[in-house]
């Protein structure tokens, strides 16, 4: 197990680190535009933004919907055209510049998970696309306990996470923090989990009907990485056989996405 470091530093690290990427989000998002099988970005994402659709409509009602860590706002935008009121919480200044740029009139505030700034039972739906991955544990449980405060008790809670056998994430990880060390910037952090573990967490801080959805095999990423003609040229053919083999519990340890629905309350998740 990695010694993660201090949890404020970690959070200061990782928000640096994503303000300073803010343009390249935006540049891999307008390759998603063109085609979700161009990147093993678009492709994962769009594996995501499928489910998230599905999640939102079937919700009893969904008037307010609240996106931490939005990042440069797609997520807002994407569920904003299907004509769900949404907000957003954003940490990095130039992700959420963009942001704001993408949703006119949308209420996109500065803060994290840690404290939000709303009222209790605020909202029917909470999002955290790639956020928790990035958080200290101590963090993880502190933001779990605001994302429950703020839901109201018919509310869902939609997030993503990073299998702990995802070997290309892990190797990518690895490989990222020689490079920090080298260059003597930041190290990086990336909290890696299983649903079994994470599951406990969620029971901890008081989620039910706790549903695991496995988005994106190992095996299609690593062949992006290496090769992204290729990537692109099987993406379309092994998608339908790649849902298959998903559905089997013991490729979620191996997923490139895992993705976790709950609610606060018996019998209201989908």
């Amino acid at each position: 197990m990695r010694k993660p470091g201090e949890p404020e530093q970690i959070m200061g690290n990782e928000i640096r680190s994503h303000s300073a990427a803010a343009l390249k989000f935006d540049e891999l998002y307008s390759e998603y535009k063109k085609s979700r099988f161009s990147t093993v970005f678009a492709y994962g994402r769009s594996k995501i933004h499928d489910l998230l659709l599905c999640s939102a409509k079937m919700l009893p009602v969904a008037e307010r919907i609240l996106d931490v860590g939005c990042g440069t706002g797609e997520q807002i935008h994407l569920l904003r055209q299907h004509g769900l009121a949404v907000y957003g919480l954003e940490p990095a200044e130039k992700m959420r510049v963009i942001a704001k740029n993408r949703n006119p009139g949308t209420d996109i505030l500065g803060g994290s998970a840690l404290k939000m700034p709303f009222k209790d039972g605020s909202f029917d739906m909470v999002l955290a696309v790639e956020v928790l991955r990035y958080l200290h544990p101590r963090h993880q449980e502190e933001s779990l306990d605001e994302i429950r405060r703020v839901l109201k008790p018919s509310g869902i809670f939609f997030a993503t996470l990073v299998s702990r056998y995802s070997l290309d994430d892990l190797v990518y990880y690895n490989f990222q923090r020689v490079k920090s060390h080298l260059s003597h910037s930041p190290p990086l952090y990336s909290h890696f989990t299983t649903p079994r573990s994470y599951g406990q967490l969620l029971l901890k801080h008081g989620f039910k009907d706790i549903q695991w959805h496995k988005r994106m095999s190992t095996l299609l990423r690593i062949v992006y990485l290496l090769n992204r003609s290729v990537g692109q040229l099987l993406a379309p053919k092994f998608e339908r056989f790649e849902n298959r083999i998903l559905r089997r519990k013991f490729i979620s340890l191996f997923c490139g996405h895992l993705v976790v629905i709950a609610g606060i309350r018996k019998g209201v998740t989908i």
